[in-house]
């Protein structure tokens, strides 16, 4: 398995070059993965989930969405850390994001290694751009690990043809439960999407192998709920 730290892709909104870190199986031609991280950035716990997903058959990268304001990773995940990595996310250009992310499946799709055939996929903060890059037509398919604030784009429904999963935890602070009712109502009828809330106290970060709320049980079920869409694209 190879993997390229300073992979770059120039950003068609200017700025310069994203940049992004890849593992490429190297096995043909398969569906990617883009995966957009949590507000810790590009970390070790992000770069094994690339790397889970390389190994059920993905082409991954994983884009660092800071790179335009304060890129790297933010540790340890400490108070303190913690009110960095929160007050960075504030100042993410949710428009902009999105388009560097479609530059980004645009690149992918193109990519020998790639099938053209691209799964975005949000944790935490970044699950938003799961609905807006799938309701915009750029990603195949869409999936997000405890994104809150997600009711806020419920509106999106009727414009998203493609598969999303979405994944939440039943003692997630940051997203309550009523609120995976309101995408469930929304969502009403779309038999590609998948919303699940897992019980049995599961909290936020349940999913992000670098979280002290990491349920490694929990975190299998999400990760295979992914691979069933990268599988539907081959």
């Amino acid at each position: 398995m190879e993997h390229k730290e300073h992979r770059t892709v120039t950003a068609s909104s200017g700025g310069g070059d994203i940049p992004v870190w890849t593992t490429e199986s190297g096995e043909g031609d398969r569906p990617g993965v883009l995966i957009v991280p949590a507000i810790f950035g590009v970390d070790e716990g992000s770069k094994t989930l690339a790397r889970d997903l390389a190994s059920a058959g993905a082409h991954v990268w994983i884009v660092d969405p800071f790179w335009r304001t304060s890129p790297g990773v933010i540790a340890p995940r400490d108070e303190e850390g913690f009110a960095k990595a929160m007050a960075r996310a504030r100042k993410v250009d949710e428009e902009l994001a999105t388009a560097d992310f479609a530059d980004l499946i645009h690149a992918m799709g193109q990519e020998k290694g790639c099938n053209g055939k691209v799964v975005v996929l949000g944790i935490c903060f970044a699950g938003k751009f799961s609905l807006l890059l799938t309701s915009q037509g750029h990603a195949a398919a869409g999936a997000s690990f405890h994104g809150p604030g997600l009711t806020r784009l419920a509106g999106l429904a009727g414009q998203i043809k493609a598969p999303l999963s979405l994944h939440f935890g039943d003692e997630d602070v940051a997203i309550p439960v009523k609120d995976v009712a309101v995408l469930r109502e929304a969502f009403k009828g779309h038999e590609n999407v998948e919303i699940s809330l897992h019980e049995g106290g599961v909290k936020h970060g349940f999913a992000d192998p670098g979280s002290p709320s990491f349920d490694a049980a929990v975190y299998k079920k999400a990760l295979a709920s992914v691979t069933r869409l990268v599988d539907g694209l081959r």
